[in-house]
Parts: C-alpha cells; sequence; structure tokens
C-alpha cells in the first residue's frame, strides 16, 4: 500500500536505480514521508542524498503537485571530496 515501508523501500530502490536501499534511508525516508523532520548523520557514500530527495519522490509518486527546493552546500562537498 502506498506510504507502507514496502512501498517507501521499492519506490527509492527503482527511482534511485540502487540494488538495496541502506536501513537508515528506509528510516529517515518513512520520518520525513510522515512529515517529521529528521537529523541525519552519515559518512560518504552512505546515502544521505537520498534521504534528501525522498520526500518529493513520494510525492512525487503519490501524484502530487508541487515544487521542491533543496539548497545544498556544494562548495563545502567538493572540497572534502
Amino acid at each position: 500500500p502506498v506510504n507502507s515501508r514496502e512501498w517507501m523501500e521499492e519506490l527509492l530502490r527503482t527511482r534511485a536505480q540502487v540494488r538495496e536501499v541502506y536501513p537508515h534511508q528506509l528510516e529517515m525516508s518513512m520520518h520525513i514521508n510522515a512529515g517529521e523532520d529528521v537529523f541525519c548523520v552519515a559518512g560518504t557514500s552512505m546515502g544521505k542524498t537520498l534521504v534528501l530527495q525522498s520526500g518529493p519522490i513520494a510525492a512525487q509518486a503519490r501524484g502530487e503537485k508541487g515544487i521542491a527546493l533543496m539548497i545544498v552546500p556544494t562548495k563545502i562537498l567538493v572540497e572534502q571530496q
């Protein structure tokens, strides 16, 4: 069913084109989907971007209309890599 853990996992896996969704990604995405604030700390290449994008991905899959504005510190990210 829509908004279930199974739905979210399959949706993220399909849209991100990954074999599996990390447990912390699914957990944080479920909270975001429920309209809750989250604080996610994870290492490099641990899927924080997918968590960030999970709200708009889920809204789009439900057929909701809107605009998502995401501001990320790309300069810092480039310097860290």
